[in-house]
């Protein structure tokens, strides 16, 4: 992955109630804070400064802009004011590059270093928004050899202009036509010159959530720059195959897909 690009901004913590068992982190940005990686509900999250551990949480909430921890346990004498500095939240109008960040920096690099597989057995894949996470992180990093996309999003305005229910968009993002910069800043084809990892692209034809121009636009940006691509759009189908031909379908191309980009170095 390239580290070129501005993180996402540090949101301190606005309160901090260590005696009531919970601290809400949001707020201001630019200045030096602790970073907690796991930002999954139910995740175990503990939070430090530059002296150690100041909590050690679970996660209870995740939310643009705002992470809401349960706190277990804190130091054995803290301070009147605890220093809880924290994390790099997922901030409005940035929800793939973080999540990318923190799927490669800390997931994949952990696997990797555990001899659990190699750097070129590595493949990613997804629905949905998991889609969408494989096509951000194709046009990000070229350390995945192979990847699927499943009813992704290529581009976000376009998106916003089709699919059913753009008011998460609209909530994340405002919309295409007040703030452009947030949509060109998040959608994959910004940087889809980039991508050189071959992709399966798997789409349903009806689907209302996630349009099939989505995928069609994929297909199309990664034959122009000569990515290895494949399109399989399935008839009648929604946001995800129902039929059980297709489901099937689904699994035997993906297993097909990454067999033949991540055989094992012999």
């Amino acid at each position: 992955m390239s580290h070129s690009k501005t993180r996402p901004p540090v949101f301190l913590a606005d309160r901090a109630d260590l005696e009531r068992g919970s601290i809400v982190l949001s707020g201001a940005e630019g200045r030096h804070a602790a970073t907690v990686r796991r930002l999954s509900a139910g995740e175990r999250a503990d939070v430090t400064d530059g002296a150690g551990t100041v909590a050690e949480c679970v996660v209870t909430g995740v939310r643009p802009g705002v992470i809401e921890l349960s706190v277990l346990a804190t130091r054995a004498e803290p301070a009147a004011e605890p220093r809880i500095a924290v994390v790099q939240a997922i901030p409005k109008g940035d929800r793939g590059e973080l999540a990318v960040e923190i799927m490669t920096e800390v997931g994949v690099d952990a696997v990797v270093a555990r001899g659990q597989t190699g750097p070129d057995r590595l493949g990613i894949g997804g629905w949905s928004y998991g889609g969408y996470m494989a096509e951000w992180a194709i046009t990000q990093t070229n350390r995945f050899k192979a990847a699927v996309s499943g009813a992704g999003m290529f581009d976000l305005a376009a998106e916003f202009g089709t699919e059913v229910g753009p008011e998460g968009d609209e909530w994340y993002f405002g919309t295409p036509w007040e703030h452009p910069e947030l949509f060109i800043h998040s959608s994959p084809y910004t940087y889809i010159k980039n991508a050189r990892t071959p992709t399966l692209i798997l789409q349903g034809e009806n689907d209302p959530i996630d349009p099939v121009g989505q995928s069609t636009a994929l297909y199309r940006a990664l034959k122009r720059y000569g990515v290895e691509t494949e399109l399989v759009v399935y008839p009648r189908e929604p946001h995800g195959p129902r039929e059980e031909k297709h489901q099937l379908d689904v699994l035997t191309r993906m297993t097909a897909w990454f067999e033949r980009y991540l055989k094992p170095t012999k």
